[in-house]
């Protein structure tokens, strides 16, 4: 899926080649611990490798490419050299390939017949995942081929249920299934429906596909830093107007990928913590209009951002999220978005600074 991932870029991106060997040079070093997250419960497909797919399950699975080779022709293994002093200047061993002329040799006929061995059981072991996957339906994409691929289990297993297919033999039919096309619906599956799938309409994929051309705000979801989860709940609670908004903002960076399940709970408890506060949730209700980081333009074109106003009557209420200790510098901050509303023509009523710890303190400057 990485690599399908890359290929796209490359094909729908306009970005310079600068910009392309930065990720990917970012990616190289990172591959081993950064993981895309897959919204739960998105009515979508999930591609992923069968090393990723191993222990999950689905409805239904769609095997392609069912056709790797099956031997492995970059093994190499050292055997021992007979009379090293005499022919090879001491060296007692040499580096060579695992291939049939190894075999061939006393030496190498078992090394050659242990590595068969093992190489089939990989093979086994990896069909195994990729076929046991599925709860309702499989479908396997795979063809002949003259070398020593995949397709020759699969080419044996069709031939040794001959009597089964013997009418699809017959009218050389390329495809071959068992079972009825039938979805039926999981316990957690609140569809009552059953569809068959030659009656489901199919569109160009290229005609569905949107590309984002920003960033998204937070990468390491799956390991979020204290900044990176600081940043997290800004960015939440900046989707805030009011109090009934909060499941419906979180609902959407669960679908939108941005957070895991998980790391949504925890939020969620903060966030509550925030708009039900004794003295914040009045200010998170209809009587109030509501400025979730709006910008504010000084005359010397300074740009200012407070991450909540709400007005009511022209009197002006500043809130500024933290999540860190307080320092005075947060003071001076939010006293010059009071000056700045107070110029603008607003009474300002109240500054708050929210620090967001696991209890939500206010305190007012």
């Amino acid at each position: 899926e990485i690599q399908f991932f890359l290929d796209f870029v490359l094909e729908f991106t306009s970005i310079n080649n600068t910009g392309i060997n930065s990720f990917l040079e970012h990616w190289e070093d990172k591959k081993e611990k950064l993981s895309l997250v897959i919204p739960e419960g998105l009515d979508a497909v999930q591609v992923m490798t069968i090393h990723k797919s191993k222990g999950l399950e689905f409805p239904i699975v769609i095997f392609p490419y069912a056709n790797w080779s099956t031997n492995d022709r970059n093994a190499k293994t050292w055997i021992p050299l007979e009379n090293a002093e005499e022919n090879f200047n001491g060296i007692k061993n040499a580096l060579v390939s695992i291939n049939k002329d190894l075999a061939s040799t006393p030496i190498g006929e078992n090394i050659y017949s242990k590595h068969e061995n093992e190489v089939i059981l990989d093979n086994l072991n990896l069909l195994y995942v990729a076929l046991t996957r599925p709860v309702q339906r499989l479908y396997v994409i795979t063809y002949k081929d003259r070398y020593k691929k995949l397709s020759e289990y699969f080419d044996g297993y069709l031939t040794s249920s001959s009597n089964y297919i013997s009418e699809q033999l017959k009218n050389k039919d390329e495809k071959y299934w068992f079972g009825d096309k039938v979805f039926v619906p999981t316990e957690n599956d609140s569809s009552t429906k059953k569809y068959e799938l030659e009656n489901l309409n199919s569109y160009k994929w290229i005609n569905r596909v949107r590309m984002s051309l920003e960033a998204p705000k937070f990468w390491n979801i799956g390991e979020v830093t204290e900044s990176e989860y600081g940043n997290l709940v800004h960015s939440i609670l900046a989707e805030i107007n009011y109090t009934d908004d909060k499941e419906a903002v979180l609902e959407k960076q669960i679908f939108d990928g941005n957070i895991t399940s998980e790391i949504s709970e925890k939020i969620k408890l903060l966030v509550d913590k925030v708009v039900l506060h004794t003295e914040l949730k009045q200010y998170f209700t209809e009587e109030f209009e509501v400025k979730n980081e709006q910008d504010i333009i000084l005359s010397d074109k300074t740009i200012l951002r407070p991450d909540r106003v709400v007005i009511k009557n022209n009197n002006a209420i500043v809130i500024d999220y933290k999540t860190g200790a307080r320092i005075e510098k947060h003071d001076e901050q939010i006293n010059t978005y009071g000056v700045a509303l107070e110029e603008l023509g607003y009474t300002v009523d109240k500054k708050l600074l929210v620090y967001l710890k696991d209890e939500v303190d206010v305190v007012e400057v």
